[in-house]
């Protein structure tokens, strides 16, 4: 009796010990999956991201290590579970050969990071988000280090094209020109743009264009320009003050530096000033134009005005630099000339004085009231987001864009959500709370940081939602160079929306017949200042061959080739300030003017 009561009790121990290794069993496989897709074997130890059916004896089931060791090699753990955490725990030699092969056969694709590497730049190389990235390397959440060998997918960038009966292939290199490639090809930069709509933010290292065998038709359009012929003033007396062999080649023009060098800045500038001189002489404008160097020098500008009368000038083009600029209107106090300031604004005016500085340049404030007013206009209930922080500069401009809506009263404050980033980041589930599906509506991001770290973070961020599923446009109110780190794919991807001063469309006729006309003179396509200086002194003088009045209101608000001309007074400055600013969209990968 006894060894038959032993026996059923064995039944009974053995059926539940069966029932519960087929559990574990099953457990375990469905965890080492888990485990295999998240995990990574290296440095000597195993990297776990947490889920959320993980706790201390799942874990040293798992990996075969004790409380203790998770506990000392992961300080923070004792605070709870965090789903998503990245823990190290001790390594082991089964485990790690089961990971790795495993990684093995996803890839065999592994990356060494090199000194002054980032995440950023490592995905943008390979074509994939940073959290990609980290889905296939969970350690990278601790950061890079130099040396580390890491998993990337197979390197097919999107730029690379294939040639065909209508294109030939050209990968940009070191030392590439537009000049280079439009001589090379015997292209015009229209054609060459037409067919690689990125480039109309420059030539990339490394990147694929599109050369056509057959010349494209770019189809031009003819700008919109106010040309009044009624001109009044047919005799104009202009003075050119330029450093033309300034001793110093870096000065800013306000303090701030400058990207280029400024000899360069100088005479790109200049040779578009003289074209628009002489196209306008064609026209039957009896221009005298005196052009004098200034050294960037007081001295050299004072023996200038001591030597020369200038009384009589109807616009005085130049100096460049704050502190020069305020020097010639001194001068000419008690002038009515106008002095065009291309870049500087902060230069000012003699208050009691009759000449006026002629502010190029729109102020940060036309940039705002631009965006703003944009999503004010055309608000259709879409769900606003800020994102801001914590740098002095980006407050300000929070303040200022917060003001501006406060001030339009077309939508309320207490709608607008504000996101601010933790440690440099914002957590990708605070975008996934507040961002709305297609199918409740379009969602608007309002960027006003100037942290180049958030802001790869929030793009990075965005655009790994699924377009077909989330409408998302993403506003600025500076393009400043931080944007020029992102691809264009990504920033088309967000239909990201900027302010901005210059507009070149390459398809129009004048655009053409003015690089042309450039090139057969000095040999080169313009640079963005040889556009300011042709755009600046045509449309001055246009209008004062118009009216004597440079505010005339006849004038209204001109386009040229690339800036747009918006007067206005500032009266308390005795200062004339230009409100032109476009609103630029990506549409694919062409801007478009929206407003």
């Amino acid at each position: 009796m006894g060894i038959i009561v032993y026996m059923k009790n064995l039944k009974i121990i053995l059926l539940i010990t069966a029932l519960f290794c087929g559990f574990y069993t099953s457990w375990a496989q469905k965890n080492y999956n888990t485990v295999l897709n998240d995990s990574i074997a290296t440095d000597g130890f195993l990297y776990h991201t947490l889920t959320n059916i993980d706790n201390y004896n799942s874990l040293t089931d798992l990996y075969g290590v004790s409380k203790r060791d998770i506990i000392r090699l992961n300080p923070l753990i004792r605070r709870g579970f965090e789903i998503g955490l990245l823990i190290k725990l001790p390594s082991n030699e089964n485990l790690v050969k089961l990971i790795n092969n495993y990684q093995a056969t996803k890839t065999d694709n592994r990356y060494i990071v090199k000194h002054q590497d980032t995440k950023f730049g490592i995905s943008k190389q390979y074509g994939i988000s940073t959290i990609d990235l980290e889905k296939m390397n969970p350690k990278l959440r601790m950061g890079l280090k130099e040396g580390d060998t890491i998993f990337v997918p197979a390197l097919v960038k999107k730029n690379q094209l294939v040639e065909d009966e209508h294109f030939y292939i050209h990968q940009v290199v070191k030392g590439d020109t537009f000049y280079n490639l439009i001589k090379k090809y015997n292209l015009t930069k229209a054609e060459l743009v037409l067919a690689n709509p990125s480039l109309s933010d420059g030539l990339k290292l490394d990147s694929f264009l599109k050369i056509p065998k057959v010349k494209t038709d770019a189809s031009p359009r003819s700008i919109t320009v106010i040309d009044n012929v009624n001109r009044k003033n047919k005799n104009l007396d202009v003075l050119i003050l330029l450093p033309f062999k300034a001793y110093n080649d870096s000065i800013p023009f306000d303090n701030v530096n400058t990207s280029s060098k400024l000899r360069n800045i100088v005479s790109d500038f200049y040779f578009g000033a003289e074209i628009a001189l002489d196209s306008l002489s064609k026209q039957g404008i009896k221009i005298k134009a005196e052009v004098y160097d200034t050294d960037n020098n007081i001295d050299t500008i004072n023996k200038i005005f001591k030597t020369h009368d200038f009384s009589q000038k109807d616009l005085v083009v130049g100096p460049l630099f704050t502190k020069n600029i305020e020097l010639v209107n001194q001068k000419l106090a008690n002038n009515s000339t106008y002095i065009l300031s291309p870049f500087s604004i902060l230069a000012k005016a003699s208050p009691n004085g009759t000449t006026k500085i002629v502010q190029e340049t729109p102020l940060q404030n036309e940039m705002i009231d631009k965006v703003v007013n944009y999503i004010t206009s055309h608000y259709t209930n879409e769900k606003l987001i800020i994102v801001t922080d914590s740098l002095s500069n980006s407050k300000l401009l929070y303040t200022k864009v917060l003001n501006k809506f406060a001030t339009n009263k077309a939508i309320h404050l207490s709608s607008i959500i504000v996101l601010k980033p933790v440690n440099n980041f914002i957590q990708r589930s605070y975008f996934q709370q507040h961002i709305q599906s297609a199918s409740r509506g379009k969602n608007w991001v309002i960027n006003l940081s100037l942290n180049g770290v958030v802001l790869a973070d929030m793009i990075n961020t965005l655009g790994v939602f699924p377009k077909d599923s989330y409408d998302i446009s993403l506003f600025t109110i500076t393009k400043s160079e931080l944007f020029s780190n992102f691809d264009n794919y990504f920033l088309a991807r967000l239909n990201f929306c900027f302010p901005s001063e210059t507009y070149i469309d390459y398809q129009v006729e004048e655009v053409n017949a003015f690089e042309k006309k450039y090139f057969v003179r000095y040999n080169n396509l313009p640079s963005e200042n040889a556009y300011k200086g042709f755009d600046m002194v045509y449309d001055a003088l246009e209008r004062l061959s118009i009216s004597a009045n440079l505010l005339d209101k006849t004038h209204g608000i001109t386009r040229r080739l690339a800036y747009q001309f918006d007067y206005s007074e500032n009266a308390g400055a005795n200062k004339i300030l230009n409100r032109g600013v476009f609103l630029l969209q990506y549409n694919g990968l062409t801007l478009k003017i929206v407003e």
